[in-house]
């Protein structure tokens, strides 16, 4: 019997319960869209930079038609991004909105995500192909507006944690930065954490390295905007044969983006051949409290982007294996961090390129909740 001739028996309760996560997704993503209209066109930063405003008034600051920001006002009023007065008819950006959607200095800050979920989206047509007929999209080929938003959204956590928290935990790394060390930060972007860790470490000399050549270009300009140019330097490179340094580098670092390549293991394996004292570290941040939470959102991006990836290069490895073990762990969630959780199916997939046999890797996952720490 075909699936549409079959009779189902029917949980009401679960069916409601369902219906309802499907609702709360229409809206979420109907909301995401108009939350990035109002990072894009300023809408939230002059709420912030005002008291209680009117859509008329809204409408005026940012040179916009206020028939549309009447609209959007509802909207963010329904989501609870602000905060509607009857009485008056105005609307108010509260203080903890404001910091988390304005503020780029802020830890709290996610306006960047707007731009990554935009630039997803945008890919869809293409995604739908690669469905259908194989292939993929290299990081660089997606909307520009996800470089951009993949800065904006991991730097407030690097100028929080990284020289503060993260470098002091890994052990010997801090002392060796002050004295004068080689560091290679790999898949490095728009060169937000090579430019935060060479501003505390002027000893030390960077390179940053990504195969996407308008991110580099950016980092360039950022590195002479931060004054840091005399010893940074980026250059256009893939993570699985980056160019070596006289002696190796002292560290090595893979900021938020391993889980995204297309050749994790091989990108893992020239970072083992590359380092003087064959030390790896991977910086990952959430606690097991928000594994969970964060599982679905972090699984759906990896389907957009890890797996377009690595289905676009010719000589990828099997990151869908990497990703079938950390989706087994999501649902067996035991009782470690979600740093842990990482680096297992890390391991699985490192192990696969032949570093087992070669010298001793040590993989360091530091927390923002706690540190994991596990030696190989």
């Amino acid at each position: 019997m075909s699936a549409a001739g079959q009779i189902r028996t029917i949980n009401e309760e679960k069916m409601n319960a369902f219906l309802g996560k499907v609702v709360g997704d229409f809206g979420a993503a109907l909301s995401s869209s108009l939350a990035y209209i109002g990072t894009k066109l300023g809408l939230y930063e002059a709420m912030a930079n005002s008291g209680p405003i009117n859509a008329r008034e809204l409408a005026e600051r940012t040179g916009t038609v206020e028939r549309y920001i009447r609209e959007w006002l509802i909207n963010q009023a329904a989501g609870g991004y602000v905060e509607y007065d009857d009485a008056t008819d105005r609307y108010t950006l509260p203080a903890e909105q404001a910091t988390a959607l304005t503020d780029q200095s802020s830890p709290f800050y996610v306006g960047g995500g707007f731009y990554v979920v935009k630039a997803m989206t945008a890919a869809q047509t293409r995604i739908l192909e690669a469905f259908k007929n194989g292939g993929g999209i290299l990081w660089g080929d997606n909307d520009p507006e996800l470089f951009l938003g993949t800065e904006r959204f991991f730097r407030p956590g690097y100028a929080t944690h990284l020289i503060a928290t993260w470098i002091p935990s890994l052990t010997g790394v801090e002392e060796k930065l002050k004295a004068g060390a080689k560091v290679a930060d790999i898949g490095c972007g728009h060169g937000s954490s090579t430019i935060i860790m060479a501003q505390a470490y002027p000893n030390s000399r960077f390179w940053g390295f990504d195969n996407h050549e308008g991110s580099i270009s950016t980092a360039r300009e950022r590195a002479k905007d931060a004054g840091v140019s005399d010893r940074v330097t980026f250059e256009v490179a893939n993570a699985s044969d980056f160019p070596k340094v006289e002696g190796g580098y002292d560290l090595i670092a893979f900021f938020d983006c391993l889980h995204d390549m297309g050749d994790p293991s091989g990108a893992a394996k020239r970072a083992s051949e590359n380092n003087r004292k064959a030390k790896f570290y991977g910086l990952t941040r959430s606690g097991r409290k928000q594994l969970q939470k964060e599982a679905r959102d972090w699984e759906q991006t990896t389907a957009i982007l890890a797996r377009t990836m690595s289905s676009a290069l010719p000589t990828a490895s099997d990151t869908a294996a990497m990703w079938q073990s950390r989706a087994r762990m999501w649902r067996r969630c035991p009782p470690w961090t979600y740093s842990e959780a990482v680096l297992l199916p890390i391991l699985t997939c490192v192990s696969r390129t032949g570093v087992r046999g070669g010298p001793p890797v040590r993989m360091i996952f530091r927390s923002c909740a706690h540190e994991s720490r596990a030696s190989w």
